[in-house]
């Protein structure tokens, strides 16, 4: 009589236990994607076209802190251990880039708080329910402000 496969071993279970670590790479990604955007954003000459930066030193240190830490996160989510962990720091640096983001220049705040709404909803979907539901609080009271 045959020895039946482990279900650890199958390769539909080793699938399903990659997909938050590919979720959370892609997260990570698109978050490099929005920094560089809000990097482009503040060392463009075009800004000015937008409307004049009421804090200009601010935005873009804002944007190199946050594409630095951005780049760090991508590095760091091939270790699926951390998941929550990397998804908590990673929204929180989101949170506070957007907020001073959007003080550094008010014209965009509508856009930067809708980059930052999929970042919470990603968030909320890789984290447990109280823990996403206070990121959007989070979110929420730092935009508000």
């Amino acid at each position: 009589m045959q020895d039946a496969a482990p279900l650890a071993a199958s390769p539909l279970i080793r699938h399903l236990r990659s997909i938050p670590q590919r979720e959370l790479y892609f997260f990570a990604l698109y978050r490099v994607l929005e920094a560089g955007l809000m990097a482009a954003l503040f060392f463009s000459p075009l800004t000015g076209l937008i409307e004049q930066a009421r804090l200009p030193v601010l935005g873009q240190a804002t944007a190199t802190a946050y594409l630095a830490c951005a780049l760090v996160l991508l590095v760091s989510s091939r270790n699926e251990h951390r998941l929550a962990a990397l998804v908590i720091v990673g929204t929180a640096i989101d949170i506070a880039a957007a907020a001073l983001a959007s003080h550094a220049l008010p014209a965009v705040g509508a856009g930067i708080a809708t980059m930052l709404m999929f970042n919470v909803a990603a968030a909320a979907m890789l984290l447990p329910l109280r823990t996403g539901l206070a990121m959007a609080a989070l979110a929420s009271l730092m935009l508000a402000v």
